[in-house]
């Protein structure tokens, strides 16, 4: 059998059996056990990154989660707590590049004042520029590999690639899988997400001054704040395996995209 329909034959058989596993019902004593066993995850995360970047990874995990539900109900999915608890945990992980992501505005006001905190319109529209749509492309190639790795591929069979061989077809077509897409989920996120990470930047820390506890917050939690119940299920829905299916469905020769392998 050749190379390329081994990888198709084994995508196939891991899609299917994660759509059964997705689908599965779970108790309440399931869920328990889920939430007890990721426990050590969240303390580790808290030693390593401290008690308030960990509390803020919640925040993208509710986006994520709310952005995964309105997904299945346009397929008429049922959302059961396998498929939150995946948004849950990848919002988990995500969540620590969001805190890093918005906390470079400060970054940029202190670093470079007289192009970012003059305070004038021009200004400020440079700093948001800046951070989106040119700090995003990192985000968005971080962002469609792990899914890609995560829904196409399994977080299991690519750590088992290691040892049998395969793990290099895995990363090519992970590679080429972002490449893919890099240019248009960029230009989804600006055009969608502009005009908010824009109020996010510059207007929202200061409305936070003149309210209680939300002052005392850190800035990056704070503009995740709001991104919990807006951006991140937006960027969820642009961002979204399931929307991208045609894509990858396009005849094209294996040697030049392993895309198409796991379609």
């Amino acid at each position: 059998m050749a190379l390329e329909d081994k990888l198709e034959n084994g995508s196939n058989s891991y899609e299917s059996k994660l759509e059964q596993k997705l689908s599965k019902k779970s108790s309440i004593f399931k869920i328990a056990l889920d939430t007890l066993l990721y426990s050590p995850v969240v303390a580790a995360s808290a030693v390593m990154f401290g008690p308030a970047v960990t509390l803020s990874t919640a925040i993208p995990a509710i986006g994520y989660s709310i952005g995964s539900w309105i997904e299945n109900k346009r397929k008429k999915i049922k959302t059961t707590w396998n498929r939150a608890k995946r948004e849950l945990y990848t919002g988990n992980i995500m969540g620590h590049v969001d805190y890093a992501l918005f906390s470079m505005p400060e970054i940029l006001f202190k670093a470079y004042p007289s192009i970012f905190s003059t305070g004038s319109f021009g200004s400020m529209l440079a700093t948001s520029l800046v951070f989106n749509p040119l700090l995003f492309i990192p985000v968005n190639i971080m962002y469609s590999a792990f899914f890609y790795l995560r829904d196409k591929v399994g977080f299991g069979r690519a750590f088992k690639g290691i040892f049998n061989g395969n793990i290099s077809n895995y990363l090519k077509n992970t590679y080429q899988n972002v490449k893919q897409n890099l240019g248009k989920d960029t230009w989804n996120v600006f055009k969608y997400l502009f005009p908010l990470h824009f109020f996010q930047t510059h207007y929202l820390p200061k409305i936070a001054q003149n309210v209680p506890y939300l002052r005392d917050m850190p800035v990056a939690a704070l503009r995740m704040t709001q991104s919990a119940l807006v951006n991140n299920p937006m960027y969820r829905l642009i961002m979204g395996r399931q929307g991208k299916q045609a894509d990858y469905n396009k005849p094209m020769s294996y040697a030049k995209n392993y895309a198409g392998a796991y379609a």
